[in-house]
């Protein structure tokens, strides 16, 4: 008979086609999660300093557009409201790291995006900024914990004012904010000329200087050169050699006087 080749020594052995453990798979898409994680959160960094900038370009905007009565209404309603705004902006930041911290005490031994304070800030500024909190709201009351009554309503709660507070109050405070000094200014500033008012006048202004039947209109240059010229004061040593003519003048008068009196 033949002698029995490798193939029949493993027939008799139990699991002969089982692999080995592989944990590529495993490992790359736990290194995709993270790069994933990552990019939300430079993605949340770089919506905060965009809008940032944009912010700064506005104010510069309306800076430039504070000569007009009408329009600088919109940067004295900034200007006023800016005390309310950093007590508003300190508040906010105080209540979001109270949110997050009870986050973190009650539900991050289970949620991973909880484990750390940093985490959850992050996790929470991104759903106020960009409207994505990672899952973290949903995952506080999935089925799969064994929650006691207490978790749950606390779950419950966080998951009702988490919307609430970040994206309803948020906005309406806003606007609040922005209400108040918005309406004394533009009760103020309602009897000055508005836009449609000043474009008519700088169209007449030109059209007067274009038209030659009209003759050509002075500057605004030429009026203030003249205005400055007329509302000159006069230097002081013209006064002084003015009063000076003036003494010796009564000097030679009195002396003349004296001498025709003696004679």
């Amino acid at each position: 008979s033949a002698a029995p080749d490798a193939t029949d020594a493993l027939m008799a052995q139990i699991d002969r086609w089982e692999l080995q453990g592989d944990a590529s798979g495993i490992h790359n898409a736990a290194e995709f999660f993270y790069r994933v994680s990552r990019m939300d959160k430079v993605i949340t960094i770089y919506y905060l300093l965009q809008g940032f900038v944009l912010m700064l370009l506005i104010i510069r905007w309306l800076h430039r557009l504070s000569f007009q009565p009408r329009l600088s209404v919109i940067g004295g309603t900034l200007m006023l409201m800016l005390p309310d705004l950093f007590n508003f902006a300190l508040s906010f930041v105080a209540m979001t790291v109270l949110f997050a911290t009870i986050l973190v005490f009650s539900f991050g031994w289970r949620v991973s995006g909880l484990k750390d304070l940093p985490t959850s800030l992050t996790y929470i500024f991104s759903y106020v900024v960009v409207n994505n909190d990672g899952g973290i709201f949903k995952a506080i009351r999935d089925p799969q914990w064994s929650l006691n009554s207490a978790e749950q309503l606390l779950s419950k709660l966080l998951f009702m004012i988490g919307p609430i507070f970040f994206v309803f109050m948020l906005c309406r405070f806003l606007m609040a904010l922005l209400a108040w000094p918005f309406s004394g200014l533009k009760a103020a500033t309602g009897d000055c000329d508005g836009v449609p008012q000043d474009l008519s006048r700088i169209i007449l202004w030109t059209y007067e200087s274009l038209n030659p039947a009209l003759g050509p209109a002075p500057s605004n240059a030429w009026i203030k050169k003249l205005l400055k010229r007329a509302t000159r004061p006069k230097k002081p040593s013209s006064v002084l050699k003015e009063l000076r003519m003036n003494v010796s003048r009564s000097v030679d008068n009195t002396l003349t006087g004296l001498r025709a009196m003696s004679q």
